[in-house]
C-alpha cells in the first residue's frame, strides 16, 4: 500500500510540473500583451465590457481643418485611419489626459481623453480616441456639457506593430547583466552637469534611464551596492531638478502676469482707437481670464474677433485661460475656452 502511495504521488507531481513546463511555455494572448505593455496606455485601469456590436468609425468631419489650424497639422497621427468598420464582442475603455499629446488640458474640472480597445474573439480590432470639448473651436459654440469628437483610428495592424517594437526594447532590456545596467546608467548620469556654479547651466542627465537600470539590479548582485549610491545621486538630482523647476515657474509666472496686464493695456487703445468702448478687466490669482465688455458685442461679431483676427491668439500666447465677452445691454455673455482650442 505505501509502495502504491509513493508511485501515485510521484505520478501526481509529475503532472503538476508538467502543467508548470506548458503553462511557461505558453505564448502570451494578445490581451496579455496589452495588459503588460504601457506602449499604448496602461490598460490594467481600463473599464471592460463585454458586449457584441458593429461599429462604423469616423474621424470627426473637421478634424484636418482643427488640427491644421491648432496643432500644424498633428504629423504623428498620419498612421491612423479616417474611416473603419469594426466587429466586436467586448471593448476596454480608457481615460487618459492628452493621450495624442496635441497639448495637455490644465485643471481638475478637464474632461480627458477617451480610449477605446476593441476586441473580437480575443484579437484586437481597433484603437480609438476621443476628445472632448467644451466649445466648438471652430465656431465657439458652447455646449451644455462635454461632447466627445473621435479624433484617431488606429487599426490592429498598426497596434501589433507598436506592441512588437515595444517587447524587443523589453528583451534587449531584460537580457543585460547588472554590470550592463550598472554601466547604462553611468553613461545616463555621465551626460548631466548638476553642479554647475551657474544654474543655468545646469543639466542633470538622463535620470529615467538611469533608475530604470539602477532598479533591475537586485539585492543578489554584487554591483548592488554601487546601485544603491548611485540611486541616492539620482534621488539628489530629481530633487535639485525639481526644486530649480518650481523656481524658474515662479519667475515665469511673475513675468506671464506682467505680460497678461500689458495686452490688457494694449488691447483697450487698440479699441479706443476702433471706435470701440470696450471694458477690460483681469481676474484670478494669475490674472489669467480677461473679461471683455461692450454695448456692441453681438454673437457676429465675436465669432469675427476669433475667427478672422489674431485675437485668440494674443490670448493664448499670453497665457490666458478663458476670455469672456460680454454685452450687459442684452444680458450675453460668450465664454471662450482658451485651453480647449
Amino acid at each position: 500500500m505505501l509502495h502504491t502511495f509513493t508511485r501515485l504521488r510521484g505520478f501526481i507531481l509529475l503532472v503538476v510540473c508538467l502543467a508548470l513546463v506548458t503553462g511557461a511555455q505558453e505564448k502570451p494572448t494578445e490581451k496579455d500583451l496589452f495588459l503588460h505593455s504601457s506602449a499604448l496606455g496602461d490598460f490594467r485601469k481600463a473599464k471592460k465590457v463585454r458586449e457584441t456590436g458593429q461599429a462604423s468609425l469616423k474621424v470627426w468631419d473637421h478634424l484636418q481643418e482643427y488640427l491644421r489650424k491648432f496643432h500644424g497639422g498633428a504629423p504623428e497621427l498620419r498612421s491612423g485611419l479616417d474611416q473603419l468598420a469594426v466587429t466586436y464582442d467586448e471593448s476596454w475603455v480608457l481615460e487618459q489626459d492628452d493621450y495624442l499629446k496635441l497639448g495637455k488640458k490644465r485643471g481638475a474640472s478637464r474632461t480627458p481623453d477617451l480610449i477605446k480597445l476593441y476586441w473580437n474573439e480575443d484579437r484586437v480590432q481597433a484603437l480609438t480616441v476621443e476628445r472632448a470639448f467644451k466649445i466648438d473651436p471652430l465656431t465657439f459654440q458652447t455646449f451644455s456639457g462635454p461632447e466627445y469628437r473621435l479624433m484617431a483610428i488606429f487599426p490592429r495592424e498598426h497596434l501589433l506593430k507598436e506592441l512588437a517594437l515595444q517587447a524587443e526594447k523589453d528583451k534587449t532590456f531584460q537580457a543585460l547583466l547588472p554590470f550592463e545596467h550598472l554601466r547604462e546608467a553611468k553613461k545616463a548620469l555621465a551626460e548631466g552637469n548638476p553642479d554647475a556654479p551657474d544654474l543655468r547651466q545646469r543639466t542633470y542627465g538622463r535620470l529615467e534611464d538611469a533608475r530604470r537600470h539602477l532598479e533591475a539590479i537586485t539585492r543578489k548582485n554584487e554591483e548592488y551596492g554601487e546601485a544603491k549610491e548611485l540611486l541616492r545621486e539620482v534621488n539628489r538630482r530629481e530633487k535639485d531638478l525639481k526644486n530649480q523647476h518650481e523656481a524658474m515657474a515662479r519667475a515665469a509666472e511673475g513675468e506671464a502676469v506682467k505680460r497678461r496686464q500689458d495686452l490688457a493695456a494694449q488691447l483697450d487703445r487698440e479699441f479706443l482707437t476702433k471706435g470701440f468702448d470696450v471694458k477690460i478687466e483681469l481676474r484670478g490669482a494669475a490674472k489669467d481670464e480677461i473679461i471683455l465688455e461692450c454695448v456692441l458685442f453681438s454673437r457676429p461679431m465675436v465669432f469675427f474677433f476669433l475667427d478672422k483676427s489674431d485675437l485668440v491668439k494674443q490670448f493664448k500666447d499670453a497665457g490666458f485661460r478663458e476670455a469672456t465677452f460680454t454685452n450687459k445691454a442684452i444680458k450675453y455673455s460668450w465664454e471662450i475656452d482658451l485651453e480647449g482650442l
